[in-house]
């Protein structure tokens, strides 16, 4: 029974009027765009406040006086640091480390050489950078019954079993150039 009605007591203390409730944003209002400065209104209710500008002369004397933002005592105590040597340390074993994981050997020489692109990628490039060549020099792609054409497939012919690349299928164009 008492609990009744204290409970009864503390709904009467309520107000009779429940405010309404505030129309509901997309966004919380932390994620809104602030209101510009022209719309605010200040205290005086003069409207907005001209910004202020500081003028600042140049003084040569100020200038001379001025000190580094490092000085030469950090950037020693910065080499001297433990941790600056735990990191030259992981960088130097992780560039090594790509250096060696990198390391391929040549088919046709068999001596080793540093490569950090695939198969596929450089694939890939080959044939964006074949489109666009063909795109650009449409115009001045010499045709097959061409001379000049005729001469450098006969030398291609020969040249490409010596290169022990014959699995790829190889197309020649001839671009005539301005030069000549």
């Amino acid at each position: 029974m008492l609990s009744r009605s204290i409970l009864r007591s503390s709904f009467r203390a309520l107000p009779r009027i429940l405010p309404r409730p505030l129309p509901r944003t997309p966004f919380p209002r932390v994620f809104q765009q602030p209101t510009p400065l022209n719309t605010l209104r200040f205290a005086s209710g003069r409207g907005p406040r001209p910004p202020r500008i500081k003028h600042i002369r140049y003084n040569p004397d100020e200038v001379e006086r001025a000190r580094p933002l490092i000085s030469e005592e950090q950037i020693r105590n910065g080499f001297r640091h433990p941790g600056t040597t735990l990191i030259a340390v992981v960088l130097f074993g992780g560039g090594v480390y790509f250096y060696v994981s990198n390391l391929e050997t040549v088919p046709v020489s068999g001596r080793r050489r540093f490569n950090c692109y695939s198969e596929e990628r450089v694939e890939e490039e080959g044939k964006m950078m074949y489109r666009m060549i063909m795109q650009q020099d449409k115009d001045a792609i010499l045709p097959a019954w061409d001379p000049r054409t005729r001469m450098v497939e006969r030398v291609m012919t020969k040249l490409i079993p010596a290169s022990g690349l014959e699995h790829v299928d190889w197309e020649v164009h001839v671009i005539q150039s301005e030069g000549e």
